[in-house]
Formats: C-alpha cells, sequence, structure tokens
C-alpha cells in the first residue's frame, strides 16, 4: 500500500501542521475519518517536519493579492 493514500477511503493523505516542527498525518477528504477512527488514533500518525521542510513550505503559500 502506498504510505501517501488513506487505507480507509483512498483519498491522498496530508500532513496538518499542529504545532511548530509537528504534524498530524490525516485524510484530506472532509467525509473520512481516519486517523481519528483508528485504534492509535492521532498519536500514532504524528510526525516530525523539519526545520528546512517548513522553509520550502512557506515559500509555496500563495499569498493574498495586495489591497491599494
Amino acid at each position: 500500500m502506498d504510505a501517501r493514500v488513506c487505507p480507509q477511503c483512498g483519498d491522498l493523505l496530508h500532513r496538518f501542521m499542529i504545532r511548530m516542527k509537528h504534524a498530524v498525518v490525516m485524510c484530506a477528504n472532509d467525509k473520512c475519518m481516519y486517523p481519528f477512527n483508528t485504534p492509535g488514533g492521532i498519536e500514532s500518525n504524528l510526525v516530525y517536519v523539519e526545520g528546512s521542510e517548513l522553509l520550502e513550505a512557506s515559500t509555496k503559500i500563495e499569498k493574498p493579492p495586495s489591497r491599494h
């Protein structure tokens, strides 16, 4: 099984930041409860995010258009 695919619905898994260097891996499908309905819950899906990954991700965030 591909680690980037939800084991319950087949949609993509994403890392959602919950603290400065910690994320929880969750299904992007808002109808799917993974990992909240698993025996390990979110505790088994916590991951450490390296500082370099944070910097790279922050440069990809779309900035809202400036108001003049």
